[in-house]
Parts: structure tokens; C-alpha cells; sequence
């Protein structure tokens, strides 16, 4: 291959890899926050070849025809169990009625050998997953995805329809046809899969997540995602390089015309709240003494919580326990909801009156108050990201964000929880609440950034002055 032609091909098939550099090794990076290296997503074999993911070839196939460089392709995967590609529609219909383009999206999973399926939160890619399970009767089939929580709930819903084991978070039930993976599981996967489905596939395109779905070389394999793009190491680009393009795309504006979700509007609020007299320069000292541990904060946020009717479902998203439990704090009668916990690991909280005794959680006790919350029991919750995705509530009237976070797909994740579309009351918008923190430049830049990614949805913004 020609010099050029080479080095056009590996610009192609690397990127710009980013790393969060933490406060205590800045002085390793000349007092930069953020390392950028380039980081390639192919090899060389023993004859100087060039190698890449299946993936790429597309993208390949592109860089090769605008170079004028004539080339011929022979596939040489080994051809798919014929059983298990012989699909039985008439079974997705005897559980389930189609959604808009639902059928559009799963006809393009049973004809695609590889693909991206591209869709906001709400349009049911659970339900989706399900379906795929449901037209392949004879597939083995692994489902995976980063959080336990999602697995949990990914588990209890395939369950409904058909038999499933989960390997992860606890669990080891193998031997079924339909197994659920947490990514942390995965190497514990024989990797025979016939199909391969991802959820929340941005999730996983870190290094040892995406090396984990590399071992499955026969396998079909499709990514769902309601985010594709806006990882902060930027290794987006791994979604194709795994998946190959995206074979079915969605937009949040399409789905609200369909009916299947409801428009969102962000309410942006800035509370007087007293500058800082210091900012820590450590980066979890500066997130506790700002957001987490910042009383006045935390009391601004509670009071527009309070601000909505007895009657109205209110969820206040934060990032880390600590967070939760001060804002809690302030919050009294609110049921808390965060990762697993040990009571004795609360004791700190309780002696300081910020907790009740008995304040630690688990997967009962996450699950009682899901389902109250469900059901309406209850209308008032504050939680981690554990309830951040992979939850549904319909009901669900008013999401406020108090965790200040910078994330592309956090800021469009997070949100889907307000979106759903149901019969029992009349939401006619999903209401988001988000917080300007002008009392502190580096909160205030960050809360600019979400407006952005709230801005390339398409949601309407209200109360952010106009001069800013």
C-alpha cells in the first residue's frame, strides 16, 4: 500500500483520546486538567498488514474509493447458524403491539448482520430488546449493559416473556437461551453467542468495556443508544468500529410527532446563594464544598423542590451519596435512592443527624420505593445515578438536576426520565429544572454548557437572560 494511502488510513481509523487529569497529578501535565493523546484502533499483523474492526469497513471502503484506489473485498466471517437467524414475527406480535416505527426498527435489526440503533429515551428500547429475543426463538442471545441497576431491570422485564439468566451484580444464573451481562461481567461470557445486544453502548466504548465486546468475533452485534456522540474521551468513534453505522435513527423531535414522547422545557433558576470565601483546587474538595456540602445550595434547590403541589411527582437527580443525603437533609419526608450500602457505612451521616438509623440500601429496599413511586405511593424522591436511566415513569411531572454536571449524555439522559408519554394524567411538557450557579465562575460555565447540549435537542429554555 502506498505511503500515503497508509497514513490516510490510520488518520481514519484513530482518535483524539482525552483523559481528565486529577488535581494531584497537574503537575505532571504542566497544570493542564485535560491530556490529549492519539490513540489507534488498529494493528499491524505479522506481514506489516493493516488490521482493523469489522466495523470500519464502510469507512475504509470510503477513504479507498475517494483515493481512487480500486481494491476487491471478500468477507470471510463464518456464515451465521442458520437456525438461529429464522425469525417468527407472528411471536412479537403475540406479546406485544407495535409502537411507531418500533417494527421499522426491528425489521432493521433481523436484516443487518452489524448496526447502531440510534433512538431517545422513551421510544422503548427495552421493549425493542425484547422483541429481538422474541422474533429469533432459536438465537442464543447475550444482552449487556454498564449499570447493575439497568441489568436488574433489564432482567425483570425479559423475564416476563421469556426465560432468562443474569450473570453480574450479584447473580450467576446461567444455562438459559437469553442471558443479561453487566460490562464488569463480560469476560465471564463463553462468547458463543449468535447475537449480541448492547444498551446504553456509549456507555461502553472505554478500553476494557469495548475489549470485552471485541472477544465476541461471530457474533451480530447491535448498539442501542440514545447518545451516540458527546463522550468526553471521545471514543465515540468506537461505536462504529463495534457496531458498524447505524441501521435505524430516531430524533427526540420525530418522536414527540409521533406521540411517543412529550416535548421537554428547561427551567433554568438561579437562586441567590453567597459566593465562596475559598475553592478548593482538589477536584472532590471543590464538587463537596460547592454542590454536595453547600448548604445554601442545597436549601436553594430544596425550596424550589417544594415549590411544586403535594399531588405533582417530583425527582431530584444528584451525582454522589453524600450529595443526597445533605440535600436530604433539607428535604426531610423525601424518600433517598443510591447505590448499595451497608448501615454501618451511613454511621458518619447518622451521628452528624443528616440520616435515620437503619439508612443503608439495597436492592429490596431500591425496588420498594420503585415501585411505590410507580404506583403513586409515593411523589417525592432524590437519587442518585442509579435512577438516571434504565427507569420508567410515566407519571413522572417534574426532574430537577442538582448535580452540575458537563456531560453531553448526561444532559440528554437524564432528562428522558420526564419525557414519557402516559394516559392517566394530562403532562402535556416534561418539566426540567437546572440551576445557574452564577455564584461560582466554574458552576456557571458549566451550567452554559448544558444549555447547549438542552439546545441542540430542541428544547424550548425559559428564564436564562436573554444578555447572557
Amino acid at each position: 500500500m502506498p505511503a500515503d494511502l497508509d497514513a490516510l488510513l490510520c488518520a481514519q481509523l484513530s482518535y483524539a483520546h482525552k483523559r481528565y487529569v486529577h488535581s494531584s497529578e497537574r503537575s505532571q501535565t504542566g497544570g493542564s486538567a485535560v491530556e490529549v493523546t492519539r490513540k489507534a484502533l488498529f494493528d499491524r499483523d505479522e506481514k506489516g498488514r493493516l488490521c482493523t474492526c469489522a466495523g470500519f469497513l464502510r469507512r475504509v471502503q470510503r477513504v479507498l474509493k475517494e483515493s481512487g484506489c480500486e481494491a476487491a473485498y471478500q468477507d470471510k466471517t463464518p456464515p451465521a447458524r442458520l437456525e438461529a437467524l429464522r425469525s417468527d414475527m407472528d411471536n412479537v406480535r403475540r406479546h406485544f403491539q407495535f409502537r411507531p416505527r418500533q417494527d421499522e426498527a426491528l425489521q432493521a435489526i433481523l436484516s443487518h448482520r452489524s448496526g447502531v440503533v440510534e433512538a431517545p429515551t422513551g421510544f422503548g428500547k427495552m421493549v425493542l430488546l425484547t422483541m429481538v429475543c422474541l422474533a429469533l426463538p432459536e438465537a442464543k442471545i447475550d444482552v449487556t449493559t454498564d449499570s447493575v441497576s439497568v441489568v436488574e431491570n433489564l432482567e425483570e422485564f425479559l423475564a416476563r416473556h421469556v426465560k432468562v439468566g443474569r450473570v453480574g451484580g450479584g447473580a450467576c444464573k446461567t444455562g438459559e437461551r437469553v442471558t443479561v451481562y453487566t460490562a464488569d461481567s463480560l469476560h465471564r461470557s463463553p462468547c458463543d453467542a449468535d447475537i449480541v445486544l448492547v444498551d446504553e453502548a456509549h456507555e461502553l466504548m472505554a478500553d476494557q468495556a469495548a475489549s470485552r465486546l471485541q472477544r465476541y468475533r461471530f457474533a451480530r452485534m447491535f448498539g442501542f443508544t440514545a447518545s451516540p456522540e458527546g463522550r468526553f474521551d471521545g471514543s465515540d468513534v468506537r461505536m462504529e468500529a463495534l457496531f458498524g453505522e447505524t441501521i435505524f435513527q430516531l430524533s427526540y423531535q420525530e418522536a414527540v410527532k409521533l406521540g411517543l414522547v412529550v416535548p421537554i422545557m428547561v427551567d433554568w433558576r438561579d437562586p441567590p446563594i453567597p459566593r465562596p470565601s475559598y475553592v478548593p483546587t482538589h477536584d472532590t474538595e471543590k464538587k463537596r464544598r460547592l454542590i454536595w456540602a453547600n448548604e445554601a445550595r442545597n436549601k436553594a434547590v430544596a425550596e424550589v423542590a417544594r415549590s411544586f403541589a403535594d399531588d405533582e411527582q417530583v425527582l431530584v437527580l444528584v451525582d454522589k451519596v453524600e450529595h443526597a443525603i445533605h440535600l436530604g437533609a433539607c428535604l426531610p419526608g423525601w424518600a433517598l435512592v443510591y447505590g448499595d450500602r451497608e448501615d454501618k457505612e451511613m454511621d458518619s451521616y447518622h451521628k452528624r443527624g443528616l440520616v435515620g438509623e437503619r439508612a443503608g440500601m439495597n436492592k429490596a429496599k431500591r425496588r420498594a420505593i420503585r415501585d411505590a413511586f410507580l404506583k403513586g405511593d409515593i411523589k417525592k424522591v432524590i437519587a442518585t445515578g442509579v435512577w438516571s436511566r434504565g427507569v420508567d415513569f410515566p407519571e413522572l411531572q417534574v426532574l430537577i438536576r442538582a448535580d452540575a454536571d458537563t456531560s453531553r449524555i448526561s444532559s440528554i439522559q437524564m432528562p428522558g426520565r420526564v419525557s414519557r408519554i402516559t394516559k392517566l394524567i394530562d403532562k402535556q411538557v416534561g418539566l426540567l429544572v437546572d440551576f445557574r450557579d452564577s455564584f461560582e465562575p466554574s458552576l456557571s460555565r458549566r451550567a452554559d454548557q448544558r444549555r447547549g447540549h438542552y439546545a441542540k435537542m430542541g428544547w424550548e429554555q425559559v428564564s436564562w437572560p436573554s444578555s447572557l
